[in-house]
């Protein structure tokens, strides 16, 4: 899984614990395809603001799955049930 792929799939579990300005920001960049230039437009803030805040939504959606290993949980549960339908065929 590319770092992209895991990071919106980190948002897709974890997403709604962020601040709405890390949310919105997030979903701009990764959902949306801005630049951080165009987010920080868009925002009335410094492209240094936009990275900033993205790096500090990536670092606590990490966070949470280390403490809490959702994600993890979901991929051993997909690999099992892949597994499984294998089997019935």
């Amino acid at each position: 899984m590319g770092d992209r792929e895991k990071t919106t799939k980190l948002y897709d579990i974890y997403g709604k614990l962020l601040t709405e300005k890390k949310k919105e920001i997030f979903e701009l960049y990764y959902h949306e395809d801005l630049s951080m230039s165009e987010i920080a437009e868009k925002q009335n803030i410094t492209a240094q603001a936009v990275k900033d805040h993205l790096k500090n939504a990536i670092n606590t959606l990490e966070e949470y799955e280390e403490k809490l290993g959702f994600l993890k949980k979901n991929d051993k549960i997909r690999k099992a049930l892949e597994k499984l339908l294998k089997e019935l065929d």
